[in-house]
């Protein structure tokens, strides 16, 4: 992105494996987060706080280039959490894997200042495609 010549379109295709199994996290970032009293959960916490950082970074980079009101970023996960790697998909029943709610969907979100005007806040409960 630094070295990105602003007048050439810029696509980024980013798949963090940040929160992916196996359970590691840096020491740092574990020691840094709140302990819920359950291990694999607090690492779970650990590996997800680093990746919002890595996010954050990249955010701040496009705004420091001037490029963020240029940008659509979207956010998205290709399943529902794995309840065996601390993952939880509360209140939807099933986990990653399986056919259930809880296997099939996930959160994303859309950022930027590419054609998203100029309100913020807006919630919306349908289904979103990306391929």
């Amino acid at each position: 992105i630094k070295h990105h010549n602003k007048r050439d379109p810029l696509f980024l295709y980013l798949p963090f494996q940040a929160v992916h199994a196996p359970l590691e996290a840096p020491k740092l970032d574990y020691e840094n987060n709140y302990k819920t009293g359950i291990p694999p959960r607090d690492i779970y916490r650990a590996m997800l706080s680093r990746m919002d950082s890595g996010v954050a970074e990249i955010v701040q980079t496009l705004k420091d280039k001037g490029e963020w009101d240029n940008t659509l970023l979207v956010f998205t996960t290709d399943n529902g959490g794995a309840v065996s790697q601390a993952g939880s998909n509360h209140p939807l029943r099933g986990t990653k894997g399986t056919l259930f709610e809880g296997g099939t969907h996930g959160v994303g979100f859309v950022a930027g200042g590419l054609g998203l005007g100029t309100g913020s806040g807006v919630n919306n409960s349908q289904l979103m495609h990306i391929t």
